[in-house]
């Protein structure tokens, strides 16, 4: 079985409750092995949508990552969301932050996660779940990717997540 970094947001109507629901979806075609605490944060944009409540979890799974894709963007379409602008609300957000430590790429997804090196509200889950972890393309920890962030989110830890 193959190890991936699932970063799981919400930030709308119940968001804890998307977010656990979404954890209880991905449960059904992987093992889950750690979850982060949730974060809150502000929207990329620090615009005037709704704080943001993030997740980090680590899974265990026999798929390759084209299929895991397919099935968090399935898991996103039946929970409702709709697609209203890039960094704009959504009832959840799935993304694969990482695979085996490794580098892959296909038509449908790049990981690591191309973004993930600048996101707050990915790293800081990530750290508390994997104090170790070292990015496979930019070769650093994930204390010195921490160290490099700018994007000033305001995030905090508000509790764990509430799942069955």
């Amino acid at each position: 079985m193959d190890s991936f970094i699932l970063g799981i947001g919400s930030n709308v109507e119940e968001k804890g409750k998307n977010i656990a629901i979404a954890v209880n979806e991905i449960c059904k075609f992987s093992k889950i092995l750690i979850i982060s605490s949730i974060y809150k944060s502000q929207s990329l944009l620090k615009d005037q949508q709704d704080s943001y409540f993030n997740i980090v979890i680590k899974i265990l799974s026999e798929d390759t990552p084209k299929i895991v894709f397919e099935k968090i963007k399935k898991i996103e379409k039946d929970m409702g969301r709709i697609y209203t602008g890039h960094w704009k609300e959504r009832i959840i957000d799935i993304d694969i932050i990482d695979y085996n430590n490794q580098i892959y790429k296909d038509e449908l997804v790049e990981i690591p996660h191309k973004f993930m090196h600048e996101r707050s509200f990915v790293l800081i889950p990530l750290k508390e779940i994997d104090p170790v972890y070292s990015h496979p393309k930019l070769k650093k920890n994930i204390s010195e990717l921490i160290d490099e962030i700018k994007d000033d989110l305001g995030i905090i830890k508000i509790g764990g997540l509430h799942w069955q």
